[in-house]
């Protein structure tokens, strides 16, 4: 009699496909590096996050399925230097029940304090109760590095951490700047006094988080101009800077300021952020003026979408791509992803744009700020949180955060999380 040969069940749930784990793994550190990319691309939008967000989480299941293996597998591309591994270890060690697999990566970040980044975002990744209690662990450490990480994974979770005081009281630098942008994007006004008196401080990384946490409070005063000022001149904070201290300011002011920056050729990049800070129509004519400048059109053409609504591309006020000439450099742009994947945001066609703009300027006030295209106020931004492009979404919310004098929303969550906040999924 003819038998059949099988493979009892039990024996193939402990049997893995190494060539499909290590595909998993692969892909989860490729797919969130666009997705890393997309949180503050001019490109992406809210719908787009998510399908970019649904495939790392499945290639992170897939992972999880396989258990210490795949783990493995990302630990060990990590020690070889590969880009996005930390955050896919860092996924996999959260998704698991092994609390080992995360003390392993802090103590990898620990030495090596370039992959801190990737594994706050796999922090960020989790659920906030999965994470609760390894970063109040974290949090009692007598080592800095595990309470940066710690201050840090709080901030990315949007959990207040037990012993806010403590910190910003600290002399570690590092601890203080993090726990800054925690009672800044939480509305911890109790914590006022604290974000003054960080103000004039000698780092300047500190006077950034205190000045953009004192506007998120809604202090308004001179030691918080002094403080963005000084960081104008920190390449890292300067964009930012720029932006904050410009969307404060009047009409009249705003203007000025925006000249002064024109006035100085080498500073024109931080004009054009200049522009979208100050929001108003006054800047129009100007930036279309930049977009026959190879070296600035895609920025001048961001600020003039950012500012009056329209979508140069859909609109068909960008030039082909025969017509566009080459960038003589990259126009300095940090916050704003120019490109995504292969291609280049669209460059404006300078006299299509003056045409339309024609047409539309008598529907603007030129005192009014600008978010694409409505006037500044709770409805505009909650609509830009639902339909923006994920850097306005970023101005919408740290506006919408100062208006309501409330928490930030964090619109580099992920994209399920967000659905359920604005798209009702």
């Amino acid at each position: 009699m003819q038998r059949f040969i099988g493979i009892a069940p039990r024996v193939v749930s402990r049997r893995t496909n190494e060539r499909i784990l290590d595909r998993h793994v692969d892909e989860i550190a490729m797919t969130w590096s666009q997705r890393d990319r997309a949180c503050r691309s001019h490109h992406y939008r809210l719908r787009e996050l998510i399908m970019v967000d649904e495939r790392v989480s499945a290639h992170i299941e897939g992972g999880r399925l396989g258990g210490a293996r795949a783990w493995q597998l990302a630990f060990e591309r990590i020690e070889a230097g590969e880009p996005g591994t930390m955050f896919a270890a860092a996924a996999l060690a959260l998704a698991g029940s092994e609390a080992r697999w995360f003390e392993e990566l802090g103590q990898l970040a620990r030495a090596q304090p370039e992959l801190g980044r990737e594994l706050v975002a796999g922090i960020a990744w989790a659920r906030p109760s999965d994470v609760s209690w390894r970063l109040a662990a974290l949090a009692r450490s007598d080592q800095r590095h595990d309470r940066r990480l710690a201050a840090a994974g709080f901030g990315v979770s949007g959990i207040i951490p037990p012993r806010p005081r403590e910190w910003l009281e600290s002399d570690d630098p590092e601890l203080v700047q993090e726990t800054l942008r925690i009672v800044g994007e939480r509305g911890l006004v109790e914590f006022v006094d604290h974000v003054n008196a960080r103000l004039d401080d000698p780092v300047l990384a500190t006077r950034f988080h205190a000045a953009r946490s004192a506007l998120l409070l809604d202090r308004r005063h001179a030691a918080v101009w002094s403080a963005l000022e000084a960081c104008m001149s920190e390449p890292r904070y300067a964009q930012a800077a720029v932006r904050w201290y410009l969307r404060h300011q009047d009409t009249e002011a705003g203007a000025a300021s925006y000249r002064m920056y024109r006035e100085r050729p080498q500073l024109t990049s931080l004009a054009l952020h200049a522009a979208i800070g100050h929001g108003r129509i006054g800047v129009v004519d100007d930036l279309i003026t930049l977009m026959h400048e190879p070296e600035h059109a895609r920025l001048a053409g961001i600020a003039f979408s950012v500012i009056v609504g329209v979508d140069v591309e859909y609109a068909d006020l960008d030039l082909d791509e025969d017509q566009a000439e080459p960038e003589d450099e990259d126009p300095g742009i940090d916050e704003i992803d120019v490109e995504r994947f292969a291609d280049p945001l669209p460059r404006p066609d300078p006299e299509a744009v003056r045409v339309w703009w024609a047409a539309h300027a008598g529907e603007f006030d030129p005192n009014q700020r600008y978010l694409r295209g409505r006037a500044i106020d709770e409805s505009s931004l909650r609509e830009t949180l639902v339909a923006g492009t994920q850097f306005e979404r970023m101005l919408a919310a740290e506006d919408l955060a100062a208006l309501r004098r409330g928490s930030l929303y964090l619109t580099r969550q992920p994209g399920q999380r967000q659905a359920r906040d604005w798209l009702g999924w």
